[in-house]
């Protein structure tokens, strides 16, 4: 036994080898990304750009081999891409991206790394001068007991030199060099449409090209690599994540997936509900701070759950509330004209644990399904306050503890 408990742990997956701090799965906003033998340049550099006001972190990658310095992870990839776009307004980051690290995307093979092997940054060291970029102010935390104070660091006049592989952009394509792709989104049991977005990653770089929404015929992006090697994932909220492999060059070898339908190459996509046993994480549900209240924004995510409650009358749910940390403080909950997406004077506060706040919120998801006709017996709830946190409790990814889960229990 002991000898297999040495093992599994010598060989566990993109496990921080070698202190190595590892990435996990998701999508992140990068700035830069340097070779492995780099290492103390990516620590510079993050500090370089947390001095500048950003919260920087790096992050090694043993499928690619390479570290990452990025400045927002997340496993929502339309916030990333929100958080990108933010990004990008800001002086000095216009060419930030978002690596999408996934296990389920192609390794590239030994010749591509190969031939793809980092080349040396400029030899002269380039120096940031102090007060070039404006300070961001400081974003509402979303944390119930932790309010964050805005911090100002000054960036000491110094060269730092640098030695930044830049990921290759994507230049934009000639419309006569653009495939008409229509995707088409199904739900696998009815074999009815639905809506969603279909993102467009490059599997060499597993980098996210574009997002188009389904049902669509649109221009897909050329990946400008020799293999033309594409993933085109679908993950809407109430299906199992999809992905199929498309390649670009030759769209007609992905026979199983991809058909010529006129001038037009139509990518099928079965989408299959959940089952039994899985557990999902609802990105899209934000609550107002210190309340069992959700934000406007929560609704197209909630819609989602509830129209798959109603289409398989068979479906038991779990509902788990999460929280960051277990402080009590503040409760702010619904009043008697159960506005569940609005703050009022008809809410009511109180005093209470963070376990109490959990559940509090794992149980508005629940009445919500109940008000719009999900028969309450179909649906459980459990709060857990902070003992199931994801992140560290004063960490930047800290907000991502406050969430909700949706475990099935019967299909």
């Amino acid at each position: 036994l002991f000898i297999i408990l040495i093992s599994s742990t010598t060989f566990s997956s993109e496990s921080a080898v070698d202190n190595k701090p590892a990435l996990a799965e998701g999508y992140y906003v990068t700035v830069g990304v340097y070779a492995e033998s780099k290492l103390a340049y990516a620590q510079r550099y993050a500090q370089q750009v947390s001095n500048m006001g950003l919260d920087a972190q790096y992050g090694f990658s043993s499928r690619r081999g390479y570290y990452y310095v990025y400045t927002f992870y997340s496993k929502n990839y339309k916030e990333a891409i929100a958080e990108m776009r933010k990004l990008r307004q800001k002086e000095g980051f216009s060419e930030a991206w978002v690596y999408v690290h996934s296990s389920s995307i192609g390794q590239p093979r030994k010749e591509e790394v190969a031939k793809k092997e980092p080349v040396e940054a400029k030899e002269k060291p380039e120096t940031v001068k102090p007060g070039k970029e404006n300070k961001p102010k400081a974003e509402e935390s979303e944390t119930e007991e932790v309010e964050e104070n805005e911090a100002e660091e000054v960036l000491e006049e110094e060269e730092i030199e640098e030695e930044e592989i830049e990921e290759e952009e994507v230049s934009e394509e000639k419309e006569e060099d653009r495939l008409n792709v229509y995707f088409n989104v199904l739900n696998a049991r009815t074999q009815v449409p639905i809506e969603g977005d279909v993102q467009v990653i490059d599997v060499e770089r597993s980098k996210l090209l574009d997002v188009f929404e389904a049902g669509d015929t649109v221009d897909l992006p050329s990946p400008e690599t020799h293999t033309g090697e594409l993933a085109l994932v679908v993950d809407n909220f109430g299906y199992r994540k999809n992905q199929i492999p498309f390649n670009y060059l030759k769209p007609d070898t992905s026979e199983l997936f991809v058909r010529k339908q006129g001038d037009k190459y139509v990518v099928d996509f079965d989408m299959i509900r959940y089952r039994k046993g899985d557990i999902v994480t609802m990105y899209n549900v934000y609550f107002f701070q210190n309340a069992s209240i959700m934000k406007p924004e929560s609704k197209y995510e909630l819609r989602s759950l509830l129209d798959m409650m109603k289409e398989n009358p068979n479906y038991q749910i779990r509902v788990h509330g999460h929280t960051n940390g277990n402080a009590p403080g503040k409760i702010i909950s619904p009043g008697d004209d159960k506005q569940y997406f609005t703050l009022s004077d008809d809410n009511k506060q109180g005093y209470g644990t963070a376990k109490k706040l959990s559940k509090e919120r794992a149980e508005i998801v629940a009445n919500y399904l109940i008000d719009n006709g999900v028969d309450e017996s179909r649906i459980k709830t459990k709060g857990w306050g902070g003992k199931r946190m994801v992140h560290e409790k004063l960490g930047h990814r800290a907000r991502h503890n406050v969430r909700v889960e949706i475990e099935i229990l019967q299909d």
